[in-house]
C-alpha cells in the first residue's frame, strides 16, 4: 500500500516515480475521464475495465485499497486514484485531480479484508486434494472447533451441574457455548436451544404449540422438508387448515414476496413458515419485510424461518429481522454437528413445555431441549464465533461477502453464457440477491449423469438431487423428483481458481456429448 503526502507535486512526476519504483510499464491513461462509468485503459490494463467503479466527491486517506477509509474534501485531499492488479502486487494507487475509484473487484484477487491463506489454513480438510463444492450439505470444520471438542472430552467430560471442580468447569464451558451462540444472533441465552438438527428442533417446536380447529398455517413450498413436515403434521393433529405458499409454477426463479403471500393471510392465520434462502435456488428472501407484513396483517401469527442455507453466508440479527422463530445448523457454519433454534421470549408465551413436570420451564432449552445437546459440541461453538467475529479484531463478514461475490460471479457468467444451461434461482451475481449456492441443469444431460461423469476424472465434490426440497423440485420447478438439479454450493474458503477449474471440467464433459 502507498500513501502520497506531497499533493503539490506534478501529476507527471508522481506517475513516473510510482511506476518506476514498482518496475511497471507506464500505462496509457489518455482516455481517463471523470464522473460515473468505467475507466478506459489500454495495453496490459484492458482486462480491468469491467471491474472498475467510480465514486465522485470522495476523498483519499493515508492508505489506498479496496476498502479505503476516506477523509473529507475539506482536508484538501481530492485526488483521482487508479487501482491496478498485477501478479506481484494487489493494489497500486496513482493520484491526480478529479474523482475516485472506490473499489475494484477482480477475478484475480481476494478482498483485502479476507486473507485467503489464513482462511484456508483454518480448515485442515482443505489441505487435501478434494475440492469441496457441497458446502450447503455441510461445511468443513474449523481446526479450533475440533480442538475444543477434543479438549472437552479429554479434560471436562462429566455431567453438568456437579459441585466438584471438573463439574464446575464442564458446566461453565456449556454455558459459555450457549452464551456465544445466543450473542452471535443477538438473542438472549434463554431464547435459544441447541439440538441434533433443524428438522428435530422444528418438530419439537410443533409439539409445544396449541392451535384451535379451523385456525390456519401458511407453509412455503420452496422450503426444505424440515420446515414443512412439522407444520403439516401439526395441522393434522389439531384440525388446522394448511395453505401452501406457492409462487408461480414452471418458472426458473420463484420468489417469496409479501405480495404473493398477502392473499393467503387472514384473521385465522396462526403461523407462517418459509426459508430465508432456498438450499437449491440460493435466492435471498426479504425476511424482515415479510415478517413485518405478516405481523401487520395478524399480530398474533408466528413467523418461523429456516435459515440453514443462509447462515453460512451472512451475519444474522434475529431482533432486526423481527421473526418469532429462526433456525440453522452450526455444522453448515464451519462448526460442530449441532443445530440451533431461536424463539423470542414473547413467542414462548404461546408454548407448552416438553420437559419433565418437575423441571423449570423458564428457558427455551427447558421447554423443548429434551437433553438433546451434546456437551462437547456446545462447548466448541465459541470457536466458530471467534473465527467469524473475533472479539479482538475485525469481523470477517465484509470479506466473506466480497469473496463469495467473486465466486458466484465467475460461475454464473459461465452458466448464463451457455444456451444449453438453465440456472434455477436468481441469475444475477448481486450479493444482495443471492448466495453462492447455484443449481442448474444442462440440456441433454441428467443431473446425476453429469455430476458422476465430472467426478470420475476430477477431485470436485458437488451433488445432484432434490436436497430434501422435493416440493420445490417437483411442484414448482417441474423437474424429476429424484434426479433434480446439479448443485454447486460454495463458501468463502473456496477460491476463484477452484471455480475456474470446475468450469473447465464442465466444459469438457458437456462437449463430450456434442
Amino acid at each position: 500500500m502507498h500513501a502520497f503526502h506531497h499533493i503539490s507535486q506534478s501529476k507527471r512526476l508522481l506517475r513516473w516515480l510510482l511506476f518506476w519504483t514498482l518496475g511497471l510499464p507506464q500505462p496509457n491513461l489518455d482516455n481517463r475521464r471523470s464522473g460515473t462509468g468505467p475507466v478506459k485503459l489500454r495495453g496490459r490494463w484492458t482486462s480491468l475495465r469491467p471491474y472498475v467503479e467510480w465514486t465522485s466527491s470522495v476523498s483519499f486517506s493515508k492508505r489506498c485499497g479496496q476498502q479505503a477509509t476516506y477523509l473529507s474534501p475539506q482536508q484538501g485531499l481530492r485526488l483521482q486514484v487508479y487501482i491496478f492488479v498485477t501478479d506481484q502486487i494487489k493494489l497500486v494507487c496513482l493520484h491526480s485531480l478529479s474523482t475516485f475509484i472506490k473499489s475494484i473487484p477482480t477475478y484475480n484477487m481476494a478482498p483485502e479484508t479476507l486473507n485467503m491463506d489464513e482462511v484456508r489454513g483454518s480448515f485442515p480438510a482443505l489441505s487435501g486434494s478434494q475440492v469441496y463444492f457441497d458446502n450447503a450439505g455441510g461445511s468443513q470444520t474449523l481446526a479450533t472447533v475440533a480442538d475444543r471438542v477434543r479438549e472437552y472430552l479429554l479434560t471436562n467430560n462429566v455431567q453438568l451441574g456437579a459441585t466438584y471442580a471438573t463439574g464446575r468447569k464442564s458446566t461453565a464451558k456449556y454455558a459459555e457455548g450457549y452464551g456465544a451462540a445466543a450473542k452471535y444472533i443477538n438473542a438472549a441465552p434463554e431464547e435459544i436451544v441447541l439440538g441434533s438438527s433443524t428438522t428435530q428442533l422444528f418438530r419439537n417446536l410443533s409439539f409445544t404449540l396449541n392451535f384451535n380447529p379451523g385456525d390456519e398455517v401458511v407453509i412455503s413450498t420452496l422450503d426444505h422438508e424440515a420446515n414443512i413436515a412439522s407444520w403439516v403434521d401439526l395441522a393434522k393433529r389439531q384440525d388446522v387448515v394448511v395453505k401452501f405458499w406457492k409462487p408461480e409454477s414452471n418458472t426458473t426463479n420463484p420468489r417469496l414476496t409479501p405480495e404473493n403471500l398477502k392473499p393467503l393471510l387472514s384473521s385465522k392465520t396462526r403461523l407462517v413458515s418459509f426459508t430465508h434462502t432456498s438450499n437449491i435456488l440460493g435466492t435471498i428472501h426479504d425476511v424482515k419485510y415479510i415478517a413485518s407484513s405478516v405481523h401487520a396483517s395478524n399480530p398474533s401469527a408466528l413467523v418461523v424461518v429456516d435459515a440453514v442455507a443462509y447462515a453460512p453466508h451472512r451475519k444474522v440479527d434475529v431482533k432486526d429481522l423481527g421473526v418469532d422463530a429462526y433456525s440453522f445448523s452450526w455444522y453448515k457454519v464451519y462448526g460442530p454437528h449441532i443445530s440451533m433454534l431461536y424463539v423470542s421470549s414473547k413467542a414462548q408465551e404461546e408454548m407448552t413445555s416438553l420437559g419433565h413436570f418437575f423441571n423449570p420451564n423458564k428457558t427455551l432449552e427447558n421447554k423443548l431441549g429434551l437433553a438433546g445437546s451434546s456437551y462437547e459440541l456446545v462447548a466448541s461453538i465459541p470457536a466458530v464465533v471467534e473465527y467469524l467475529s473475533p472479539a479482538s479484531g475485525k469481523s470477517k463478514w465484509a470479506g466473506i461477502v466480497e469473496q463469495e461475490g467473486l465466486l458466484q460471479k465467475t460461475l454464473l457468467e459461465y452458466l448464463n453464457a451457455r444456451g444449453d444451461v438453465t440456472v434455477y434461482g436468481e441469475t444475477s451475481d448481486d450479493v444482495k440477491l443471492r448466495v453462492p449456492t447455484i443449481s442448474f441443469s444442462v440440456k441433454g444431460w441428467g443431473s446425476q449423469e453429469l455430476v458422476e461423469t465430472v467426478e470420475r476424472d476430477t477431485e470436485f465434490g458437488f451433488r445432484f438431487g432434490n436436497f430434501y426440497s422435493v416440493r420445490l423440485v417437483d411442484q414448482v420447478l417441474g423437474l424429476d423428483k429424484r434426479d433434480g438439479v446439479v448443485r454447486v454450493s460454495m463458501v468463502h474458503y473456496n477460491t476463484v481458481d477452484e471455480v475456474k477449474a470446475l468450469i473447465a471440467a464442465l466444459d469438457k464433459t458437456i462437449a463430450s456429448k456434442q
